[in-house]
């Protein structure tokens, strides 16, 4: 159709002219079973209201969709060229009364959800309701917390579990995966595998590296770098006392054009200790810059490690731009050594020509090779790292590994296809290469996981890694590429890991590389009541000692309340702060007092691009929306409970800031003409809302799903 000019003009049909890519079909295209299924079911339902479609309505449909570009006859050619004669005309159609059956009902049950504008589904969202979520996102608060944790309570649930109970928390949780973020209990029994990997850390060879170093390569690497003019530092930055050979105080050397050379210890001359010139206005001394060609001001611009040579002038000569004096002169004089501080370099005091233009960069010095030590040996150790942790991972990589992939698909083929042995025997695989010893004669850390499901690995930074796509072809995190039984065994894989909250916290980050492949795997399966039910009963100790967590959480709460002032009271900000520091006082032991937290500020909702999550509070675990609604209902000073996202800790807290004030926010709100945030959380809570009316209406209709284990590989 659109080849021939048209546009299919049907509902949810869109398409981008600029990347010429279809954005809606307008129809349902998923291949996802539950998908289909919700299709049918709510066909069935639309026929039960009587929606009907007749074959006239659909042939209309069929016509508004290509657009009258292609006659029935066309349409049929296409259909049966592209199933391979499997689609037929009346099937389409048949299809097509059943979805657009469903379109009705679904249109009918988002009519007060959402509205359609320019093709698109947008929510439904009340003024107050798009500030509230305003606020969400840019409302923060600050709280103190303690944490009452359930595990402190199991051991005091002395009852046991009814059969009952234990059937009714198996029968709910058989299914379900174990979800670390989630208080339902989950024993279903995952996806698992065994991965063997290759760890190399970078800061690891760099230490290496440097032990190899020798003086001699350090010094000569110092003397390299000083004749270059790097290692310079401001002369605030003071050197280490000088313990032998003391600089003198001045020292010169004749000058070739009849001037002085002049270096002073920087122990003994400060920043306005510059040399007088005789000629030169005293009202503009240390006030200007040297004159410089066009390529030493391309270079002071392009590298800060720049050294002048102060001079003195004749004072019967006139005023003539100095001449520059070689870095060797310089380190004729007095060559710096570990032991003595190099010289302070000042920049030279210009004649009458120059006056008028202001010096405004630092005097400079040249690190001691003491000072500069550990930064040459980092750096001569890092060039030499890199590479030769490169050769190690690609030579193990490339030579064992791949090769082995290799002859380990030539077997599976083999078995796959029921071929012998050349002795009419079973084939047995090919033996893996002991990949431990391999990595440790190179000098890289050889571990690996056991068997381990992709949520338990998800929580490693080996698990987070993230995979390099140039040979597997997949790319995201070695927990969700490696633990599916589509990743075969023996393929070899790349990744990285990069500590990401480490540099956010100022921190030397660590970076790691990995060989990996997976060498064992085990199906997912749903497990008898039996072989989990040390773990139901454990599920359902846990349910009882939360309550008693809570309730200590709550008593608690009421003894700081005692202390702390009421709502009604004004106390001046120092009072406050002493009645809070008497209240945690009074009600925990010194060492609880302690466990009292206090965070940074945090807002309600985080917005990732398109991805609206619940933010993650510094300090806290887990904390899920039930915690936020809690902390952002209660007014500054006063104290609440709440738990986490899967209740294994109840925090008792104090909010002490919230911010910016009501007023603030309704601005910034008024102020923002797309509120785009608000918007977006507003459709996801209207596809929740539309998800449990369906669910509603399977249970309604007597729908019952069986559960696919396949979907949690």
């Amino acid at each position: 159709v659109l080849e021939q000019g048209g546009r299919p003009r049907v509902p949810g049909f869109q398409f981008d002219p600029q990347s010429n890519q279809i954005l809606g079909l307008g129809v349902q295209y998923s291949n996802n079973p539950q998908d289909i299924v919700r299709t049918k079911l709510l066909a069935a339902h639309g026929k039960e209201l009587g929606v009907q479609f007749d074959d006239d309505a659909v042939d209309q449909f069929i016509q508004s969709y290509v657009d009258d570009r292609l006659s029935t006859q066309e349409v049929e050619t296409i259909l049966r060229e592209a199933s391979g004669g499997l689609l037929s005309y009346y099937e389409v159609r048949e299809l097509l009364k059943e979805e657009l059956t469903a379109m009705v009902v679904q249109q009918t049950a988002l009519a007060g959800i959402f509205t359609e504008s320019q093709s698109q589904m947008s929510p439904i969202v009340s003024p107050g309701k798009a500030f509230s979520d305003f606020m969400k996102l840019n409302q923060s608060a600050k709280v103190e917390a303690f944490p009452v944790f359930v595990d402190d309570y199991v051991s005091q649930v002395t009852d046991s579990p009814s059969e009952a109970e234990i059937q009714a928390i198996y029968e709910a949780g058989a299914s379900v995966p174990s979800n670390p973020n989630s208080p339902e209990p989950g024993f279903l029994r995952l996806y698992q595998a065994n991965l063997e990997y290759v760890e190399a850390s970078l800061q690891d060879w760099i230490e290496r590296e440097k032990g190899k170093l020798t003086e001699e390569e350090l010094r000569a690497e110092y003397t390299r770098r000083v004749e270059l003019g790097q290692l310079q530092v401001p002369v605030t930055e003071e050197a280490p006392e000088a313990t032998n050979n003391p600089v003198p105080a001045e020292t010169t050397t004749p000058d070739t054009t009849g001037d002085e050379t002049s270096i002073e210890d920087p122990q003994t001359s400060s920043e306005g200790d510059t040399p007088e010139s005789d000629t030169g206005n005293p009202e503009e001394k240390g006030s200007e810059e040297p004159a410089t060609s066009d390529d030493d001001k391309l270079g002071l611009a392009n590298d800060s490690n720049v050294r002048f040579v102060s001079y003195t002038q004749d004072e019967n000569a006139e005023a003539t731009e100095p001449a520059q004096q070689s870095t060797a002169e310089i380190s004729q004089v007095a060559e710096p050594t570990d032991s003595m501080p190099p010289p302070v370099v000042q920049p030279p005091q210009l004649g009458q020509e120059g006056a008028g233009q202001a010096d405004s960069g630092p005097q400079m010095r040249t690190k001691t090779f003491e000072e500069a030590r550990e930064e040459i040996a980092d750096s001569l150790a890092r060039d030499a790292a890199i590479p030769a942790l490169e050769n190690a991972l690609t030579d193990l990589y490339d030579n064992t590994m791949r090769p082995f992939y290799g002859k380990y698909r030539q077997y599976q083929a083999f078995v796959e296809s029921g071929l012998k042995d050349e002795n009419g025997q079973e084939r047995e695989p090919p033996p893996a290469p002991d990949l431990k010893k391999l990595a440790t004669d190179a000098g890289l850390k050889y571990s690996d996981t056991g068997l381990v499901d992709g949520i338990a690995l998800a929580q490693t930074p080996f698990g987070q890694g993230n995979i390099r796509p140039d040979e597997t072809g997949a790319s995201g995190s070695v927990a969700n590429v490696m633990m599916t039984p589509a990743t075969e065994l023996y393929r070899p894989a790349r990744s990285t890991y990069f500590d990401q909250a480490a540099l956010a916290a100022g921190e030397m980050p660590e970076f790691l590389q990995y060989l990996l492949w997976k060498t064992t795997e085990k199906e997912a399966y749903i497990p008898d009541l039996d072989e989990v039910r040390e773990e139901v009963v454990e599920a359902w100790k846990r349910i009882q000692a939360r309550q008693l967590a809570e309730n200590a959480a709550r008593d608690l709460a009421d003894k700081v309340r005692t202390v702390l002032p009421s709502a009604t009271q004004t106390p001046s900000e120092s009072d406050a702060a002493s009645e809070v520091a008497d209240a945690w006082a009074d009600a925990l032991s010194e060492t609880d007092r302690a466990l009292v937290i206090e965070t940074e500020p945090f807002t309600w909702m985080n917005r990732l691009g398109e991805f609206i999550t619940t933010s993650p509070v510094n300090k806290l675990d887990r904390v899920g929306a039930e915690f936020m609604r809690q902390v952002f209902s209660t007014r500054v000073g006063q104290v609440a409970v709440a738990p986490n996202a899967n209740r294994n800790i109840y925090y008792v807290f104090r909010v002490t800031d919230l911010a910016p004030s009501d007023p603030d926010l309704q601005a910034r709100f008024e102020a923002d003409p797309i509120k785009s945030g608000p918007r977006r959380i507003a459709f996801e809570e209207s596809q929740r809302l539309f998800a449990s009316w369906v669910e509603n209406l399977q249970q309604d209709m007597e729908l019952e799903w069986q559960t696919n284990v396949g979907q949690f590989e």
